[in-house]
């Protein structure tokens, strides 16, 4: 019953993410960075509070990994969609954004597991940085925000494009692996 109800908060803490993001992009809306700040923050402080109560409850379960990364990718791409919207950030962004979940996606259904792999899990969390270091320049450093966001976009691009090849080399690896073992099952017959 523990583990069940510490999953239930897990999911809930994840979820939780989700519901934020309204008042991340009003702040946005207002031009209240701070507030955009503080809510990205606490969507930081639970990304990493969901895992530590799922593993205390015994280990995470399959809803939750996909809540997670289902979560961790709302947020980002709705604030990343928002900025595009108001020409604060160029569509490449969205671009390398989408086509990293997207690779990620295909690479999970060849799998059919959800994948773990350190770039992946480096990416989001450049990605969640990258929003904070961009609401911080606007907060505290509006004079050199422009060479803030420059520079969050640069290092997150570099990420995105890192984790979409290694989504990549993945899938032609299973594709290879599993076009090997259906030729060996015809040599056998």
């Amino acid at each position: 019953m523990k583990k069940i109800s510490q999953n239930i908060l897990a999911n809930l803490i994840t979820f939780s993410r989700v519901g934020l993001i309204p008042w991340l992009i009003a702040g946005e809306i207002q031009g209240n960075y701070f507030q955009s700040l503080m809510i990205m923050l606490i969507i930081c402080f639970t990304d990493i509070i969901d895992g530590k109560v799922a593993r205390k409850g015994g280990g995470s379960n399959k809803i939750g990994k996909i809540l997670d990364i289902t979560a961790d990718f709302t947020v980002v791409i709705s604030i990343f969609l928002f900025w595009y919207i108001q020409r604060k950030i160029s569509f490449n962004i969205v671009f390398l954004i989408l086509s990293s979940f997207i690779s990620f996606i295909f690479l999970s259904f060849l799998k059919k597991e959800i994948v773990k792999n350190k770039m992946g899990q480096y990416t989001g969390a450049v990605c969640f940085m990258g929003i904070i270091s961009i609401l911080i320049g606007r907060t505290y450093f509006s004079l050199w925000i422009i060479e803030i966001k420059y520079v969050a976009c640069i290092i997150l691009s570099i990420f995105l494009i890192l984790s979409i090849i290694e989504n990549i080399l993945h899938m032609v690896n299973l594709v290879f692996s599993l076009h090997s073992i259906q030729r060996i099952r015809k040599q056998k017959f």
